[in-house]
């Protein structure tokens, strides 16, 4: 693909569908996104992922958590939404009440598709270690973007998920994650679903409300 084609094509995929993904093409996908720039080329992060039975077992663990309503704790706390700025409030309350609204209208259920971790082929988890700085977090923000363009420009659906490491126990004893790592973000990595669910789109603010430029 041409790169603004890549850009405009990514969007968040919540369903897949059951064709896998070749570990050469996982492969091919990190090879790219070490590419990312990072502190110093410090290249803090380390990358886990989940394909085939290792994939299934997981879905089906955290689907058995949450029919149980069993409490996360996810190595990064989440901040409510009424700690966040007033903008970002909006903005997520605005995305919330019109998928849903989106489910409802075409008989999808965004809830259902979480608990089953998207019904993904495969899930990059992303990590760095414990004691990084602040800055290393930045860093991996490059690497998982970097990933997720090279899925796209792959043909391949991708969503950066906070409920693939909501309940990280699950990933650290499948893959043997070590303790001293930080497990940030899960990445679902497969082969888009023909489904409504695919079809909705997030809204984007205005240039003119994040925009700033002084000569």
């Amino acid at each position: 693909m041409e790169f603004d084609d890549v850009i405009n094509a990514r969007h968040s995929v919540r369903a897949y569908s059951d064709k896998q993904v070749d570990k050469s093409l996982l492969t091919e996908l990190v090879s790219e996104a070490i590419k990312s720039p990072s502190w110093v080329n410090s290249q803090p992060w380390k990358v886990y992922i989940a394909t085939g039975d290792t994939m299934r077992r997981l879905a089906d663990q955290q689907a058995d958590l949450e029919s149980r309503d069993v409490q996360s704790h996810p190595d990064i706390p989440v901040q409510h939404r009424e700690l966040w700025e007033a903008p970002q409030q909006a903005n997520m309350q605005e995305n919330s009440t019109r998928r849903a609204e989106w489910g409802t209208e075409h008989g999808v259920s965004y809830p259902e598709s979480q608990r089953h971790l998207y019904n993904a082929p495969a899930v990059a988890y992303l990590t760095i270690a414990k004691s990084s700085p602040q800055w290393s977090l930045y860093d991996l923000g490059n690497f998982a973007e970097t990933l997720i363009l090279a899925a796209t420009n792959k043909g391949l659906g991708t969503i950066p998920s906070y409920s693939l490491v909501k309940y990280p126990e699950l990933a650290r004893q499948a893959l043997g994650i070590p303790e001293n790592e930080l497990l940030v973000i899960g990445i679902a990595i497969g082969y888009p679903a023909m489904s409504p669910m695919n079809d909705y789109r997030s809204k984007r603010m205005a240039l003119d409300q994040i925009l700033t430029i002084s000569d």
